[in-house]
Formats: structure tokens, C-alpha cells, sequence
């Protein structure tokens, strides 16, 4: 005696299997954001793959040593430090200082307002144009930290802002005087190879960078301010 079979289908609707989709997708890209916050050397090798290439050296690993201890507390109860670095041309520090530690500081929020000041305003503007180029084009940047660009709400030839934090570029010797973003001071002052090479040698000059160092750099910031300069 044969009764009639119920045809019921288990299959999700389209729109559910979209929306379980992009929901996974965003998980996953929440849990690299997160991996990649303290993983400072990943986040290099990864996102600029192309400027990462070789091992890292010691030059660079205290880099990453001395950024992961500088950005360990919360900015308000940070105490600021100052490091002078020797490093050789063509080490590859400036890849890691003004470019990939910059951007991870913008993403993560690690610090509320960055000054870049290299030798000259065209060295300076170049390496914030490197900065921006990165965070604006397609690659794994926007893949990863898209929602997060989409509050990039300000750059111009020197300065670029993401949901509230600024990198500022100047060049060496600039009177810089009161600046601030928000209710910062600058947080973290990054000075790049800013002495000319065609000047190392002149007395006058070491002076005088020098007492642009004291007089300008040195009371630019507040108690939270890291001031690093690489010569």
C-alpha cells in the first residue's frame, strides 16, 4: 500500500548562501587584522612582499624590537622615548620607518598624529606619496583593511589622515610650531637621513641641524611623544 512521498527541499535559498558567504569572509578578514596587529614582521613580508624580499637584519629586527615596545601601552599612558640610530645607506631601513611601520601605526591606531621629515620637502613628499599610493591602490591592503580605508578622509602633497590619525611630512630645518591633530601633539616623530649628504661635512651645518634638533624637534611633542632619528 504505497502513500505519497513528501518532496520538501533542506537546500538553502540563494540570498542565505550569499549572505553566510560574505559573512565567513568577513570573519576571516577580522581574524587576520587581529593576527597581523602584533605580528609586525608578517605584516611586512606580507603587504609590501616586493620591498621584503631578503631576511631581515639586525638593523631591522631592532627596529621592529623597539616599535613593539613603544606601542605595547595605550597612547595616553605612553612615556616617550628618543632613539638615534647609525644605519648605513642602502640597509633598507627607511622601507620599514617611513613606509611600513607608518602604515601599520595608521591602521592600527597606534599613534594619533606622525611627522615624517626627511632631508628635503621632495624626499618627503616622495615617501608620503609611497604611504599613500599603498593604501589607496588594489592589492591585499584594501583586501584586508578595506572598511577601515573608507575613513581615509584627507591627503594632500604633505599630509594624509585616516579616521582621525595624520602623518605630516616636512623637511629638515622646517620651524614647526604648535602643531597638532585633535587633541594630539605628534605622537611619533620619525627623522629620516635629514642631513644632506653634500653638508656632512661642513662644521656649520652639523651645528646648526643640531640646534634645530634641541630648540624645534625636542619640544615639539608631549610626555607620549617617540622621537626616532636615523642618520
Amino acid at each position: 500500500m504505497g502513500g505519497k512521498k513528501s518532496c520538501e527541499s533542506s537546500s538553502e535559498s540563494p540570498s542565505s548562501n550569499t549572505s553566510n558567504s560574505s559573512n565567513g569572509s568577513e570573519k576571516k578578514e577580522q581574524r587576520l587584522r587581529n593576527f597581523y596587529r602584533g605580528n609586525h614582521e608578517l605584516f611586512a613580508k606580507t603587504f609590501f612582499s616586493a620591498h621584503c624580499r631578503l631576511d631581515w637584519s639586525e638593523l631591522h629586527q631592532h627596529i621592529f624590537k623597539r616599535y613593539a615596545e613603544k606601542t605595547a601601552a595605550p597612547l595616553p599612558e605612553r612615556r616617550g622615548e628618543v632613539d638615534v640610530i647609525l644605519a648605513p645607506r642602502g640597509a633598507a631601513k627607511s622601507t620599514l620607518v617611513s613606509l611600513v611601520l607608518p602604515i601599520h601605526a595608521l591602521l592600527y591606531e597606534t599613534e594619533g598624529f606622525i611627522v615624517l621629515i626627511s632631508a628635503t620637502m621632495r624626499q618627503a613628499t616622495k615617501r608620503l606619496s609611497s604611504i599613500k599610493s599603498a593604501l589607496l591602490s588594489e592589492g591585499p591592503i584594501k583586501k584586508i583593511f578595506g572598511e577601515k580605508l573608507r575613513r581615509l578622509t584627507h591627503h594632500s602633497a604633505r599630509s594624509i589622515e585616516l579616521d582621525g590619525r595624520r602623518l605630516e611630512a616636512y623637511s629638515a630645518g622646517t620651524e614647526l610650531r604648535g602643531i597638532s591633530c585633535g587633541p594630539w601633539r605628534p605622537t611619533w616623530i620619525i627623522l629620516d637621513d635629514v642631513e644632506r649628504s653634500e653638508r656632512t661635512r661642513v662644521a656649520e651645518h652639523r651645528e646648526a641641524l643640531a640646534d634645530w634638533f634641541r630648540e624645534v624637534i625636542e619640544n615639539l611633542g608631549d610626555r607620549y611623544t617617540n622621537i626616532e632619528m636615523y642618520i
